[in-house]
């Protein structure tokens, strides 16, 4: 056997080794992604989902939020258990970065603090990152895969569990039954259009601040306890979420644009933009 042969052969060889690395890391990808989309069914499988605006809890609730509320859920019954949000637009690194196209399916659950966040952003043709977010039994982890296949980056602990935690609360806009009065929530009232609520599930608790207009929508959500990523140590940031152009869907009336920013002391930085393409209610 010649050595050009030897060389082809070992070429070949080590194309095709690499070639189905890539065409079966997607397909294990996805089976992760379906797993935890399974366990987050599951876990708020047992917890039902009562809309009575009669009730003494949801009268004594800041009247800003009843009206927003009221406003928002159009549904008598809920037997829905998640929330498919399929989100397109652009997020960037840091200020300097350029803006990346981006799109997002969250899987979000109705009836307890749990989601998975899948984002795929294309830095380059043929080029892309895609970014797993889980949040399942009060523990977060979060996944970097270059082209869906490797695994460059994975972070997990305390702190990405809370500001986890926090993120659940901040897109509850997108599922507003999540907003209704329960053991797990307390409403206080700051002014006539903002309010606070406070949230808590089993070891966890946290605080988020919201603005609405005069028609009950509300326009920004807002916390102080947000960790702050990419940093040798993540500290604890001003944080917010901007909301517009609101229109009814699956019986529920919500947001279709959403901003990501954080609020530094040297200025606001946007990482985020979508907007909503479909929302499905299962």
């Amino acid at each position: 056997m010649s050595s050009k042969l030897i060389i082809r052969i070992i070429f070949l060889t080590v194309f095709l080794i690499i070639a189905g690395f890539f065409i079966s890391g997607p397909i294990f990808t996805n089976s992760e992604i379906k797993d935890k989309v399974g366990q987050l069914r599951a876990e708020g499988s047992t917890n039902e989902i009562t809309v009575d605006f009669k009730t003494k809890e949801f009268q004594e609730l800041p009247p800003i939020v009843q009206k927003h509320l009221r406003n928002s859920i159009n549904v008598e019954q809920v037997t829905n258990k998640i929330a498919i949000i399929k989100l397109s637009g652009e997020t960037r690194h840091d200020i300097g970065s350029e803006w990346q196209p981006t799109d997002v399916e969250l899987y979000c659950s109705l009836s307890a603090p749990s989601f998975v966040w899948v984002a795929t952003s294309e830095a380059m043709t043929y080029l892309w990152n895609k970014t797993i977010i889980t949040f399942l039994k009060n523990t977060a982890t979060s996944k970097v895969k270059l082209l869906s296949s490797i695994t460059t980056e994975k972070t997990e602990g305390v702190k990405l569990s809370q500001s986890s935690f926090l993120y659940y609360i901040l897109n509850s806009v997108l599922c507003p039954v999540v907003l209704l009065p329960s053991q797990n929530t307390q409403w206080t009232s700051l002014e006539k259009f903002k309010a606070e609520v406070m949230f808590w599930n089993k070891s966890k608790n946290a605080t988020v601040t919201f603005y609405f207009n005069k028609s009950g929508n509300v326009e920004k959500v807002e916390t102080k306890d947000m960790f702050m990523p990419n940093l040798i140590e993540a500290k604890k940031a001003k944080f917010s979420l901007h909301l517009a152009n609101y229109k009814e869907i699956g019986g529920y009336r919500v947001p279709t644009y959403l901003e990501y920013q954080w609020n530094l002391s040297d200025g606001d930085f946007s990482f985020a933009r979508f907007n909503v393409k479909d929302i499905t209610y299962n």
